[in-house]
């Protein structure tokens, strides 16, 4: 069925037909707003809008109606924005330092790998470091600097794998062995 609406027109209409993912409710102080999440066509993205309210009178409706290739597009859509955000988080994973990476103290020469990252005692994030004279160092993880940041990137196969899975995760669960 899609989206039928009158909250944008005095008559009701029925819109993205074959093309809603998920539909939901919002509840504010005093009204209630019901939104869908559709394939929109025109602009090659998803777009959400907004079939019902309380706020003035109406009874619009939106049933889960999506095409397997308009489902695909969804999917591809997703692909792009995803990898650029997943690889933007992947090098900043890698430049905080965590348990078994390399460090060095900023501003010093003292270099070792990390064996604890915790709270510290009067609040904020310490790392302790193992030095190669077997010795322990503890710091502010601001204060820390990871070693050759770029051997700990997620690639290849591995990456393919993360990326797929949170693609994958975009779209509705109960829509997913659709793809």
């Amino acid at each position: 069925m899609a989206v039928t609406s009158n909250v944008y027109t005095p008559e009701f209409e029925t819109t993205y037909v074959g093309c809603v993912l998920r539909h939901y409710e919002v509840n504010g102080y005093h009204d209630s707003d019901w939104y869908a999440e559709v394939w929109d066509e025109a602009s090659g993205t998803v777009k959400t809008i907004l079939y019902d309210t309380t706020r003035a009178g109406g009874s619009g409706k939106a049933e889960i109606d999506i095409t397997q290739t308009n489902l695909r597009k969804v999917y591809a859509s997703y692909r792009k924005p995803t990898i650029a955000w997943l690889d933007a988080e992947n090098a900043r994973i890698a430049a905080t330092p965590q348990k078994g990476k390399r460090v060095r103290i900023i501003g010093g020469d003292v270099e070792g790998d990390v064996f604890w990252v915790g709270e510290g005692r009067w609040g904020g994030v310490r790392v302790g470091i193992r030095l190669d004279n077997g010795n322990k160092q503890f710091a502010q993880v601001n204060h820390v600097e990871v070693i050759g940041p770029e051997q700990y990137i997620v690639r290849g196969k591995a990456r393919k794998q993360v990326i797929k899975r949170a693609l994958v995760n975009k779209i509705p669960s109960y829509l997913r062995q659709e793809l």
